[in-house]
């Protein structure tokens, strides 16, 4: 039998629903489709500009040109970085901007030497020289409660004082380490093959951010008086060491300029 105009009319009716679904559906797909192919430009964008951040090559530069042109150029570098941001400079940077500089005042002699003394060790010529120039670097990122990247003289302590917990932690199994694994300050090094044992006799040269600290370390002092620098993180983990403090400072030059890079991209 065939259908009566009130089927026929109800059938349309569905059909006519079911294309608008249909179509909606695949509208609505295809959007979706469209934001996440847009999504994932923007990804890629950023990968691809993240992977194109070239560090700045400061290894060995101050024994090139000096540390005073050295620091010069590292504040240069900095300076430019936030001017040219694509993020708004938060409290911290915005007084870097203000002051033109992310150093301190220098150190005078009698105040180097007052440390020396407080803490009782006489400090090698690299910590030495860069207090004469600053006594210590601001640091580059924060809020009210934002530390120092580098301390000034006066604030020098040693990290079995100042946090002995985290020198206990990394003492309870001490891990043994040959000479040959352990002396090395090249690509070879591996920030795993640390004396855990030498944290206990380590000065603080920074803030604890982190689990994270500088340290200067006394117990391997080399022929010309210059003693060994970590970087000490549990990210690595472990410490990458420098032959002294100049070593560090450049490295840590650079990472510093890299990270500004890397906030600029991903603030896009």
């Amino acid at each position: 039998m065939p259908p009566s105009n009130g089927r026929r009319l109800a059938l349309a009716g569905l059909l006519t629903a079911s294309a608008g679904a249909i179509a909606y559906g695949t509208f609505d797909l295809l959007q979706s489709r469209g934001r996440r192919t847009k999504q994932q430009a923007l990804q890629d964008e950023r990968r691809r500009l993240i992977e194109s951040i070239k560090p700045l090559k400061t290894e060995g530069m101050i024994g090139r040109i000096g540390l005073p042109a050295f620091l010069t150029y590292w504040n240069g570098n900095v300076l430019d970085r936030l001017k040219k941001a694509r993020f708004k400079p938060d409290r911290v940077q915005t007084e870097i901007l203000r002051s033109n500089t992310i150093f301190e005042p220098p150190a005078k002699p009698e105040e180097i030497a007052a440390a020396e003394h407080r803490v009782g060790l006489q400090f090698p010529a690299s910590l030495r020289a860069f207090f004469l120039q600053t006594n210590g670097v601001k640091a580059i990122i924060g809020d009210d409660l934002a530390t120092p990247d580098i301390l000034s003289c006066q604030k020098l302590t040693w990290l079995s004082d100042v946090d002995p917990g985290l020198v206990d932690i990394w003492n309870k199994e001490t891990l043994l380490v040959s000479n040959e694994d352990y002396f090395q300050y090249d690509e070879r090094q591996d920030p795993v093959n640390m004396r855990a044992e030498y944290m206990k006799h380590a000065l603080a040269l920074s803030p604890i951010v982190e689990s994270g600290v500088y340290l200067l370390n006394p117990q391997i002092t080399f022929p010309d008086g210059e003693m060994e620098a970590w970087d000490f993180s549990v990210k690595y983990p472990g410490a990458k060491r420098y032959r002294s403090f100049n070593g560090l400072l450049e490295a840590h030059c650079t990472r510093a300029c890299s990270s500004i890079d890397y906030w600029s991209i991903s603030a896009e």
